[in-house]
């Protein structure tokens, strides 16, 4: 068995911890935990420092009740949202100093240290390295994992860059610091999606990758199995909820009822009864589903829109290839009755995929990415030995850009 990863992600609404192992090829949930935060981010903005470290503290103090102190939860794998996301890709050599000569430890960090220590471009802060291929003398072959033991005089790698915006990384870092926690490494959400997709031999490699949230909805252009650009729009399943009090004249919880009973529903009844009333001066007022649909349909045409126009910003120099390009969807807007047949209606050139996972106890809508942490962070682990501890330096070198929001 594999050591257990504490896994803490934070969104806009929510913070997320799930510990887990890897054994026998496998994912193993010990245990998982969702709590909504007491104020919620804006678009990545923490609004509260105080508040979200309060958030976490309770989290895992609850985590340590529930799991009997039985697991040490203090070394924690952060999870970033991808809200201003940039990509950059960045090719370093370095001399191997074993006189043998042989490809050891020292190499790996040290050639890792010549890309970490490159300046980060506008308001950015590094958040993470993924190793694209390394390379050796003589030898063309692309190795994915480090070659350690391997005869070689120089180790090249290549690498993409992944940065956030600083205010933000600092924020819930700081948060995470004054919960009493320590950070091991810090990931970002689309990345850990592409590392589940190519654990579970997710046949595509190359794919959008779109999560529909309560507030926001995100999308991720993947190439062979790494994310290459990221943007975002502010439409999500909390948009409708909102639309659906203000039309019918009702409570939050009213209007989330209706939406989750209801939710899109085309078909034509003969019957169409009261689903709620209101009065207004003095009268009562009946809306039927037929109004709901009203609604919903109007939701889901403005969400396809900017959908398709962050497609189309994504794929922008690739254009020809817009409609073939594979999208996988997720997360909790899904929920919604009557999108995912949308989705199919709406992008019958691309091919389709709902976002799966084949480990017990821990559906793909909320806890993927946090699935997909553990399997990056074994392959880090792997690969570095667990000297993966960014130091944020920012010296005078040159990032070649990838992509971005």
């Amino acid at each position: 068995m594999d050591k257990e990863y504490v896994i803490l992600e934070i969104k806009n609404k929510s913070l997320k911890l799930l510990v887990g192992y890897i054994f026998d090829n496998k994912i193993k949930v010990i245990y998982r935990k969702k709590a909504q935060l007491s104020v919620p981010l804006k678009d990545g903005d923490v609004l509260d420092v105080g508040t979200l470290s309060s958030d976490i503290s309770n989290a895992f103090n609850s985590a340590k009740e529930d799991l009997k102190n039985r697991y040490n939860l203090k070394d924690v794998i952060l999870v970033l949202p991808p809200f201003g996301l940039e990509v950059y890709n960045s090719n370093k050599i370095t001399n191997t100093v074993s006189p043998t000569p042989e490809i050891n430890n020292i190499d790996v960090k040290n050639v890792h240290f010549l890309i970490e220590k490159e300046s980060v471009p506008n308001s950015n802060t590094l958040v993470c390295i993924i190793p694209n291929y390394f390379k050796i003398d003589n030898d063309n072959t692309l190795y994915r994992r480090a070659p350690l033991g391997m005869k070689s005089n120089t180790l090249s790698l290549n690498a993409n860059v992944y940065t956030l915006p600083f205010k933000m990384v600092d924020d819930i870092k700081r948060a995470v610091l004054n919960a009493n926690l320590s950070i091991n490494k810090t990931l970002i959400n689309t990345l850990c999606i592409a590392s589940l997709e190519e654990y579970n031999n997710f046949k595509e490699k190359s794919y959008i990758y779109i999560d529909v949230g309560s507030k926001n909805t995100t999308l991720s252009l993947i190439g062979n199995c790494r994310v290459c650009g990221s943007t975002f729009f502010d439409l999500g399943l909390d948009n409708l909820t909102e639309s659906i009090m203000n039309e019918f004249s009702t409570n939050l919880n009213k209007a989330t009822e209706l939406r989750d009973i209801f939710g899109l529903d085309e078909s034509r009844f003969a019957y169409n009864p009261a689903i709620a009333k209101t009065i207004k001066d003095g009268n009562e007022i009946q809306f039927t589903r037929d109004n709901l649909n009203t609604i919903v349909n109007s939701f889901v045409k403005e969400w396809n829109s900017y959908l398709n126009n962050s497609i189309k910003y994504l794929m922008k120099d690739n254009l020809d290839s817009i409609n073939l390009v594979p999208l996988v969807f997720n997360g909790n807007g899904l929920k919604l009755k009557g999108l995912k047949d949308k989705i199919l209606i709406n992008f019958v050139s691309n091919t389709v995929y709902f976002l799966e996972t084949n480990v017990v106890g821990a559906n793909p809508e909320d806890y993927a990415s946090l699935l997909g942490a553990i399997i990056l962070s074994k392959e880090l682990d792997d690969n570095y030995k667990q000297i993966l501890r960014t130091s944020n330096q920012n010296n005078n070198a040159n990032l070649t850009r990838v992509g971005g929001n």
